[in-house]
Order: structure tokens, then sequence, then C-alpha cells
């Protein structure tokens, strides 16, 4: 990317560092970026999808191991709600991973962070517990893993083309749980920025959840 200048910044820099060529965009702070662009009545349409399937399927293997646990399909990453006294037993209960807590969600939150929206809010409420971690948190990291699992072929997906230039806007969609989750009575804020052309191309720009105050 840049002008000519930065080749010969390239160069002189190359002098010193061994580096590899200048190549395409590919893999980049753990996501592959897999570019198509294509011609459609004199216009370029750009394609990207923002993989981190191998990323995540490390992080699987990372848990796996950790916890000794098995993985299976499941629909959401939201573990259903105990009621009662089972949830109460629990919730007293230190879990079993409070030790690799944190390694294990920091980075389900980079993953989610970097190409992952869906798993923001869940996210977001598992790294509020790692200082009180128990065994609801348990069965709820567990859950989100089994989803990831079964899920690596979901792909962010982004499109434009350059006849998109006179219609390109930014549209936000935030939305908020309204005391969604049941371990405490806190809202969770969540949101979705993209640049959106014609033809419902758009390419995603930003995206997060986080408690409110």
């Amino acid at each position: 990317f840049g002008t000519e200048r930065v080749l010969e910044i390239v160069k002189k820099v190359r002098e010193n560092i061994q580096m590899d060529d200048p190549s395409q965009l590919q893999k980049y702070l753990g996501v592959m970026h897999h570019l198509v662009r294509k011609e459609v009545s004199g216009d370029t349409i750009t394609e990207v999808t923002f993989d981190m399937a191998q990323y995540f399927r490390s992080a699987i293997e990372d848990y796996c191991s950790l916890s000794g646990e098995s993985l299976y399909k499941v629909l959401t990453p939201f573990a259903p709600r105990m009621e009662g006294d089972a949830l109460d037993k629990l919730l007293a209960e230190k879990g079993t991973m409070a030790e690799h807590a944190a390694h294990c969600v920091m980075k389900l939150m980079y993953g989610a962070r970097m190409a992952m929206p869906c798993l923001c809010v869940i996210i977001s409420r598992l790294s509020a517990q790692i200082s009180k971690w128990n065994k609801d948190s348990d069965r709820r990291l567990h859950r989100v893993f089994c989803y990831l699992k079964h899920t690596l072929d979901i792909k962010l997906h982004g499109s434009l083309s350059t006849a998109d230039w006179d219609s390109l806007k930014l549209v936000a969609w935030p939305d908020a749980d309204l005391n969604g989750d049941y371990m405490d009575t806190k809202s969770t804020s969540g949101f979705f920025i993209e640049l959106a052309g014609k033809d419902g191309r758009s390419m995603p720009l930003a995206w997060g959840a986080k408690k409110q105050g």
C-alpha cells in the first residue's frame, strides 16, 4: 500500500533486515484475507473473506488439552439457563478451568474482535467472570467451544464495487440486551458498523459488545 516512496523505504530497510518480497494481503494479525476481484459492466467488484478458522482451530485444541473435555454440536454459543438449586450449586463451586480462564477467554476475545462478531456478547460476559470463575463459568465456556468446533466454516464477508463510489454511506446497527444476562442487572450494548454500497454490498468496519455502567 502507498506510493512509490514506500518502495524506496522498503529497499533501504532491506539493506539491514532480511525480508520477503512484498506480496498481496494474506495473513494479517492472525486473519487470513481471501480477496477476489472481478469485472462487471466496466466496474471492479472486490470481495473479501475474513478467515480465522486456523486460529480458532488452534484455540479449540488448546482448550481441549487444558480441560480434557469433548465437544459436541450445538446451535448457539449461549448455554441454556439452569434454574434453582442446580444453578446455585454451580455458582458456589470454583470452576475447574479457573487457572486457565483468562488464557482461554482472551484467545476467544481476540478472535471475536478480529472476525467473529457473533461471539462478542458471550465473550464479554465471560470476561467479567475471570476473577470469580465458577462451575457455571466452566459450563458456559465449554458451550462456546462446542459452538466453535462445528462452525469453523462460518466466515465474515464483505464486498464493494467501484460503482458504489457515489452512494457509499456508513451504516450503524446498535442494540442492547436490556438486562438479558442472569448473572447481573446490567445490560450489554452491542454494535456493528459497515460501509454500505448498492445492491446489498457492504464492508464490515467495526463491531463489539460492552457491559453498560
